[in-house]
């Protein structure tokens, strides 16, 4: 061998997690690439058209009225993107795809945090799962969602609770706000954060609504006469959009009452509701009674069971909305190997659905319900368990 090649052997063999990174990222874009034509029904029917619409409207000047149904952040996002030499579809997805970065970069270090040895090959192992997980890759480069912006900033705000960074956590979430009501899945924990923490004040969850009227300051300028209270009436009237019990996700309500039935739904709605704060509640109370630890590894089995039990007990749930707590499943691989059979499950459960939607593969939803049900149980009693185990062990060490 000669010496060149020895000392760019030694040299790889120094940099090595550099050179993975490097080639994962590289390969993540391809990835996306190939599947840059794909024109979902959701981008033929209402984000093409929006585009278009705010196109012919002058861009930032269409910002004076509301265009489509999502909230005002992202259309000014669309907005600048039609200054862009760029075809509209590949926009979207340019946009959606340097957030999946973003995300998997906010889940590396959330888990480089989290570990307690072998630190920077977990969080890179992490960043490369989250990159690649066939929900994340098929929502951003096939259907051109943009799911990975508003859990971006809730897992950001996650990892800023843990830097003692409760202002700019809170703002964070906010800022998730602004691109998807989703967000409310996550603001259960952070309440319950608060009340178990006592770090910071209540009126620092005044910065959420701070973000969301922040955001309106763009429309407001281009002549929106109703730019603060659209951030808030935009979500309201979201909420009244659908009428059946679930859509095309695997709830607990696939197990009792049928998906076309507007009788279902107005006869359970109020009662799904109730029920899943129920829930979220019994679940407060039994960690605070039990005394567990909110620290980093506990709070984040917090947060995943809370936003999975929102999304599989309220009603009209679409299959995209446990995007969240996926991500967050995929994190809490590398800090409980207990669950490596349960993840595969829940990624496999939204594959489903998501072909069902893009690529109109017939799916026995109800089965996939009964599997949902079960993945969740197996995912409380296994968590609950390790952190009742972690918070004897630090009460211990105390």
């Amino acid at each position: 061998m000669l010496k060149a090649e020895q000392k760019l052997i030694q040299w790889g063999e120094r940099h090595l997690l550099i050179i993975f990174f490097i080639l994962v990222s590289v390969c993540g874009f391809f990835a996306r690439y190939y599947l840059r034509d794909f024109s979902s029904t959701d981008a033929n029917c209402c984000l093409l058209p929006w585009y278009d619409t705010i196109r012919d409207g002058g861009g930032l000047n269409a910002l004076k009225e509301q265009v489509g149904n999502y909230n005002i952040m992202y259309q000014t996002l669309i907005a600048l993107m039609t200054y862009l030499p760029i075809p509209k579809l590949y926009a979207y997805k340019c946009l959606s795809g340097l957030f999946d970065y973003a995300l998997a970069a906010a889940c590396g270090i959330g888990v480089y945090r989290l570990a307690t040895d072998q630190r920077a090959e977990k969080a890179l192992f992490c960043y490369t799962l989250v990159l690649f997980s066939p929900i994340v890759l098929l929502n951003s480069a096939v259907w051109a969602q943009c799911d990975s912006i508003y859990c971006f900033f809730i897992v950001a705000a996650f990892v800023c609770l843990f830097r003692e960074h409760y202002g700019l956590s809170l703002f964070l979430l906010g800022l998730a706000f602004t691109f998807k009501l989703q967000a409310v899945f996550a603001l259960p924990f952070f309440l319950l954060f608060w009340f178990m923490k006592k770090r910071f004040s209540i009126l620092n969850f005044l910065l959420v609504p701070a973000a969301l009227l922040l955001s309106a300051v763009p429309a407001a300028i281009y002549g929106r006469a109703n730019a603060f209270s659209d951030v808030f009436g935009i979500y309201l009237t979201q909420a009244d959009t659908y009428s059946d019990i679930y859509l095309n996700y695997p709830s607990f309500w696939c197990l009792i009452a049928s998906a076309d039935s507007a009788d279902g739904y107005e006869l359970f709605k109020n009662t799904a509701m109730i029920l899943t704060v129920v829930i979220l509640i019994s679940f407060a109370v039994m960690w605070i009674r039990e005394k567990i630890v909110p620290n980093m590894k506990n709070a984040l089995y917090m947060l995943f069971i809370l936003s999975y039990t929102c999304v599989l007990f309220l009603p009209a749930m679409h299959e995209r909305y446990g995007f969240l707590y996926e991500v967050l499943a995929i994190m809490i691989l590398f800090v409980n190997k207990k669950t490596q059979a349960l993840c595969p499950l829940l990624i496999g459960l939204s594959l489903f659905t998501y072909s069902e939607f893009l690529f109109s593969a017939e799916i026995p939803l109800t089965a996939l319900a009964v599997v949902n049900c079960m993945v969740y149980v197996g995912y409380v009693i296994l968590l609950t368990k390790d952190m009742r185990a972690e918070s004897t062990a630090l009460t211990s060490e105390a």
